[in-house]
């Protein structure tokens, strides 16, 4: 009976590290620079796509979760220092509850900006190309549409400006 026990679990070992899935290690960003293909929601209720994103303008993707510190503290400093890195159209993206979005929005005036919209990613694209880990993950494209630069864990204003106007 042991053995029949040991075989069987063996067995059934066996099959299961077979059946394991191949994840590819490296992220979709990294083998396309160019910026993703999303549909977002966003808090006014109205779609919005990578379409629809505005031409010869740099543009800034923001994942965030609302209740993250980190998140909080880089929407203060970007609104705070919106003057100095205003020539770039931001995506902040986050897969939380509409609500909680859309009150992090009211909370940092994001309505306040034309260049600026905020939404849930409902078919979580976005943090999904990214391979997103930590939040705020914020990566820059050019006016190409050309990745610049990721910042895992967020960007402070003088790294935005300088992977801005490259």
């Amino acid at each position: 009976m042991k053995k029949v026990v040991f075989v069987f679990c063996f067995t059934f070992a066996a099959i299961i590290s077979n059946a394991q899935t191949f994840v590819d290690p490296v992220a979709p960003y990294q083998k396309d620079s160019l910026a993703p293909v999303f549909n977002l929601i966003l808090t006014n209720g109205k779609d919005y796509s990578d379409k629809q994103l505005p031409k010869n303008k740099p543009i800034v993707f923001i994942y965030f979760s609302p209740d993250c510190g980190h998140c909080q503290v880089e929407a203060e400093h970007i609104t705070k220092e919106m003057k100095l890195i205003e020539e770039a159209f931001y995506v902040w993206v986050s897969y939380r509850d509409m609500e909680d979005i859309k009150a992090f929005g009211e909370k940092y005036k994001f309505s306040d900006y034309n260049n600026m919209v905020i939404g849930r990613d409902p078919a979580y694209a976005i943090p999904s190309f990214f391979r997103v880990r930590f939040t705020p993950f914020v990566a820059v494209y050019n006016k190409e549409r050309k990745l610049i630069q990721t910042f895992e864990s967020g960007a402070t204003i003088d790294q935005l400006k300088h992977a801005i106007k490259n």
